[in-house]
């Protein structure tokens, strides 16, 4: 018989049979495979649902508020010829109001944005009724129910400048929804020529609204405020800094959770490895009689313990894909999207997550092996230098 095939027949019974004396052996092998299982797929889970949320929440913001906004600080114009091809603007007034609709008033801000507002406010993906580029304003679904408006309904805008009440009667032409309450009970979107002889008649607030071509790329901070030194340039973090931090601050928590699920999953691996090898002084010391020498006997084990960690390690993968899968094709837990800014738990595929999860659990494997080997062949009284 080969090395090889030697050694293949040793694992498959060290691993696999099933009689009297290895039956504790096989339930402890199944068990620590049970226990890998759940902890990878509940970390990975966690991990990739934490993210999630935290994308999700962000590329809503960038959505509805643009990446970045330039303030004039020294009352020039601004040039759009000085901005790179990818990235994509719009002027834009805002000012606070009172939108008043059969009795009912509701204060609110309003957006003006030029024609490439369209672009840069990517509010169609959030529209639940009517249109983004209808001829009337854009409200909130938390707005909309507040003041029971409807599509095609007729409000007033109300402004009050230096005593001065300054209206417009304007329809209402969609709704957005967000599940993030600010925008969906507060803002308030449309055209400037819509509301041209409101604005002309008021103080509005002028920025310049940037944002990206391609959704999922992110202008850098540092280039843009450089090209225009004469304006103030403010991200979307630093418009929304107290939001973000209570955004972030659960990562620590959370991580610190997962790290203890990680340290109980290594913890079954190497109390799991010392008890096998406890139970197989026996057979350690038969194979050493055999002719395997302390090393062959070593590499057995490592091997076994390595194959039981990637048969975990696959199992859960299995787990995660199927969740994923569940997950986006059925609702499988509702939230409260007051609490969660989201009606279903969103879910973001991260390779690298489980990476550097199966690595730790493949080098525990292997470290556990060592050490508890040295000491099991050292009761025995069997020369571990060899």
């Amino acid at each position: 018989m080969s090395n090889v095939s030697k050694y293949c027949f040793i694992l498959k019974k060290i691993l696999f049979s099933w009689n009297k004396k290895s039956k504790f052996r096989s339930i402890l092998n199944i068990l620590s495979i049970f226990i890998t299982v759940c902890s990878l797929s509940f970390i990975l889970i966690s991990l990739s649902i934490n993210q999630g949320f935290k994308s999700q929440i962000v590329r809503k913001i960038i959505d509805i508020d643009g990446y970045g906004r330039i303030h004039n600080i020294n009352n020039l114009s601004f040039d759009k010829n000085n901005i790179n091809e990818s990235i994509i603007s719009t002027n834009l007034l805002t000012q606070e109001i009172l939108v008043k609709f059969s009795g009912s008033s509701e204060g609110s801000l309003l957006n003006a944005y030029d024609d490439s507002g369209q672009e840069v406010f990517k509010l169609n993906q959030y529209i639940i009724e009517g249109q983004f580029n209808g001829n009337g304003i854009i409200v909130g679904e938390g707005l909309s129910s507040k003041l029971k408006v409807n599509i095609d309904d007729e409000v007033f805008l109300i402004n009050m400048d230096n005593d001065k009440v300054n209206l417009l009667k304007i329809k209402v032409s969609g709704i957005f929804k967000t599940n993030i309450p600010y925008y969906d009970n507060y803002l308030i979107y449309t055209k400037i020529h819509f509301v041209k002889d409101f604005i002309n008649k008021s103080n509005f607030n002028s920025s310049v609204v940037l944002s990206h071509r391609n959704s999922s790329y992110k202008p850098n901070n540092v280039d843009i405020s450089n090209l225009f030194k004469d304006y103030k340039f403010t991200s979307w973090k630093q418009r929304h800094s107290s939001f973000t931090e209570w955004l972030f601050a659960y990562d620590i928590p959370i991580k610190f959770l997962l790290l203890f699920v990680l340290i109980i999953s290594m913890l079954n691996i190497v109390s799991s490895t010392y008890i096998d090898l406890s139970l197989s002084k026996d057979e350690n010391i038969i194979l050493y009689i055999m002719g395997f020498n302390v090393k062959d006997i070593k590499y057995l084990y490592l091997i076994k313990n390595v194959i039981i960690s990637i048969i975990g390690s696959l199992l859960s993968i299995f787990i995660y894909f199927g969740f994923n899968f569940l997950n986006n094709n059925f609702t499988l837990i509702e939230i409260p999207k007051e609490i969660y800014y989201t009606e279903k738990i969103p879910f973001e595929i991260n390779g690298s997550d489980f990476l550097v999860v199966f690595f730790y659990i493949i080098i525990i494997a292997i470290a556990s092996t060592v050490v508890s080997f040295k000491n099991s062949l050292s009761s025995n009284n069997i020369d571990i230098k060899s």
